[in-house]
């Protein structure tokens, strides 16, 4: 069995493992209403074409990591998901931006996704992550460079990607959390 965790960094590293489920009171009909209804919501959020990933061959867990890139919580945790990766080759992360602490945080996240089309979002994740606080547009840019983007490269990206981009933010920050947190 694949096993999927959840780590809400912003909340001091909750994290939610998603496996089968126990027993209900429900009636049988509603119980196949709701695992159909779950397994439709997992599937949209662990095979997001657009949402950037860590994914080896044969990987046997997966992670996805909500996350600001001003988060301390969230910077906290980044070098020990990074030692998990490299102690453990078979771990997935699905990165997914969750951009609540203003403008630079949006663009971080903007520019973060966009940088998969360049096949450098780890390294510009990793970078964002190490940046000193608080993010800026120079220091998005310098995050950016030290990854081995081409910047004009990126521009056009989150031009033409722009509307995918848009449209898994909006899909994170309006369907992907649990109850109750907002």
């Amino acid at each position: 069995m694949i096993k999927t965790m959840i780590n809400l960094a912003a909340f001091g590293g909750l994290s939610v493992a998603l496996a089968g489920s126990g027993a209900s009171a429900a009636p049988p009909v509603v119980q196949a209403q709701l695992v159909n209804s779950l397994e439709q919501q997992r599937q949209a959020i662990l095979e997001d074409p657009v949402a950037p990933r860590v994914e080896p061959k044969g990987y046997d867990v997966t992670i996805i990591e909500y996350m600001d890139y001003q988060c301390p919580y969230c910077r906290a945790s980044h070098g020990p998901l990074k030692q998990l990766l490299a102690a453990d080759r078979k771990v997935r992360i699905i990165y997914r931006d969750w951009p609540i602490f203003g403008p630079a945080s949006e663009r971080a996240a903007r520019v973060a996704i966009a940088s998969q089309w360049q096949d450098k979002h780890s390294a510009f994740h990793d970078a964002l992550m190490t940046t000193t606080q608080p993010l800026n547009e120079a220091k998005i840019r310098a995050a950016a460079t030290s990854s081995g983007i081409v910047w004009s490269q990126l521009e056009t990206d989150l031009k033409v990607h722009s509307g995918d981009i848009e449209a898994l933010l909006k899909r994170i920050l309006a369907h992907d959390l649990p109850p109750g947190v907002s």
